[in-house]
Parts: C-alpha cells; structure tokens; sequence
C-alpha cells in the first residue's frame, strides 16, 4: 500500500509541474480577449469536477486537459484507457479525451449551449503521441498556442464575455475541504485504472 500511495503521489506531482507549465505559456495571451483559469474546481449535479485550464475569451470557451506522461503514448477516440510506454515498461491510464469530454458536458450545463466549447489535450512530458483521434485535438506542449489561435471567429462581446465570467466563477468552488474532497476521489480513480490489466484495451 506504501509503494502503491507513493507511485500516486509521484503521479500527482508530475501531473501538477505539467499543469505549472502550461499555465506559464497560457499568460502570454492578451488579456483583452482571453480571461485564463487554471486548476479550477467546479460542482455540478452534486458531482465535483477539476478543470486542469479553463480559458474564457471572445472566441468561445477552451477547456484543456494536461498530461505530463513521458514515453510513447497509443489511444484512439473509442479506448476507455490509453497506454504509455516508458523504457520497456507499460501502464494505463484513463483517456484524456473522455476525460476532457466529461468536463465539457459539465461545464455545457453551466455556460449553456450557445457559447462553442473546444476541448483540447496538452502533453507536457516527452512523449512520442502515436494517437489516433478525430474528436478532440491532441498535441504536446510546444503546439500549445497554435492550436488556440487556430479558432478566430469571434463570437462574445466584450460585455457577454464579462458576463459569462461571472456566470462561471460564481460556480468555481475555494477552500480546503472541496480541494480535499476532490484530491481523495481522483486518488480512489486512480487506484481503480491502475487495477485494470493491460490487455483491457
């Protein structure tokens, strides 16, 4: 059990660096049309959820899902659980592209349908993504601002954009006991994946 909690924790403090990384290069954005959050917690359907970056801007609304994972990654659109390799060993671990997916439903119930919502997977790690995905972009870290300043339709105003910051962050939950809460049933979903046998996928 002592091994397995360190593995975790290892896993959470790889996951949070990579997640420190892409916030740096998320500040770059003008702050005129883009309003960045990161590691926001938010609650719906008596559900809590962990945003790893949450952009609101004039284009619509980017949710991006960070992975700091190094080695060469498989998963398609359809795997309930991608796999990595890294020197000559292998694990699994849940798709990001579900993962991000889940959140995105999340979130539409918060913001509504009428603002575009544009899922994203970001792998900070150095990782070779043999992946095959049509649904939702996935790319390592030096693609990061590309990807985002690919989508140029302008869709908020100033004044709606505002007013969907405050329809969001009224819903963003502070304070140690909901981070706890939260850190406590992503250990648990962890311990459940890395349960699961390889030959699952």
């Amino acid at each position: 059990m002592i091994a397995r909690n360190g593995v975790l924790l290892r896993s959470l403090k790889r996951g949070r660096q990579g997640e420190l990384m892409v916030a740096s290069i998320l500040e770059r954005l003008p702050t005129d049309s883009y309003q960045v959050f990161n590691d926001v917690l938010m609650r719906v359907g008596g559900k809590t959820f962990q945003l790893d970056h949450l952009i609101l801007s004039i284009y619509g609304i980017f949710v991006i899902e960070t992975k700091a994972y190094g080695g060469k990654v498989y998963g398609t659109d359809q795997d309930y659980k991608w796999k990595c390799r890294r020197g000559g060993r292998a694990f699994m671990f849940y798709s990001p592209i579900r993962q991000v997916s889940q959140h995105v439903g999340r979130l539409r119930r918060i913001v509504g349908s009428e603002v575009p919502i544009y899922p994203m997977v970001c792998f900070t790690g150095p990782s070779v993504l043999k992946v095959r995905t049509f649904t939702v972009p996935v790319f390592s870290v030096k693609s990061l601002m590309k990807h985002i300043s690919r989508v140029q339709e302008e869709v908020l105003t100033a004044d709606a954009l505002l007013q969907l910051r405050e329809k969001v962050t009224r819903r963003m939950l502070t304070g140690h006991r909901h981070r706890k809460s939260h850190e406590n049933y992503v250990r648990d979903l962890l311990n459940v994946i890395n349960k699961m046998p390889l030959d699952e996928m």
